[in-house]
């Protein structure tokens, strides 16, 4: 089982207006620069963990081709590095993997006040 963060507008919790992700329930979803990966979590209790520090609503998800990742870079320079160049990494949350393409399909969370699923 997977589990995807989503922002109240049913985009990705992160990143500049041009990396953003729309999420529509029952829908594939995919990273905007080719080749890239979308953030999902592998595990409840990791994703629940981040969710605490983030106004979300978390979603169980399908996923294509899941790679557990660590690392990752800021949104500014997310080109450089999905074209393989060195810039500054961060560490991701415990328990991210990176995959193809992302399916949302039911609401099970909410760090939202009174947001009903």
């Amino acid at each position: 089982m997977f589990y995807k963060l989503v922002s109240p507008m049913m985009t990705s919790i992160h990143g500049v207006s041009e990396f953003l992700v729309d999420y529509k329930v029952g829908q594939w979803a995919t990273p905007p620069i080719e080749g890239s990966k979308l953030f999902v979590f592998g595990n409840y209790d990791d994703a629940m963990f981040f969710m605490g520090q983030q106004k979300s609503i978390l979603f169980q998800c399908e996923v294509v081709n899941p790679t557990p990742i660590t690392k990752a870079t800021y949104p500014v320079w997310m080109f450089e590095f999905w074209r393989g160049e060195t810039v500054k990494e961060l560490y991701l949350p415990q328990g991210t993997f990176g995959c193809d393409s992302v399916k949302v399909t039911e609401a099970i969370a909410s760090s939202l006040p009174r947001q009903l699923l």
